[in-house]
């Protein structure tokens, strides 16, 4: 049987993902699913910025 994978790597790999990814929507989503994790607050303010320079763009 295959042994439980650390809850925290879990995290740091999909935030890896997500950086990747490098939208408003999937920081966004990932602050959303780990609310309370230190990434999540760094994730819900890169989503902000992102968010604010694409309305900024759209003017």
């Amino acid at each position: 049987m295959a042994r439980p994978s650390d809850p925290e790597v879990a995290i740091r790999c999909e935030f890896q993902s997500t950086e990747q990814q490098g939208t408003a929507a999937a920081y966004a989503l990932f602050a959303q699913r780990h609310e309370g994790h230190p990434l999540a607050k760094k994730a819900a303010r890169r989503a902000a910025t992102l968010s604010s320079s694409f309305s900024e763009k759209a003017r």
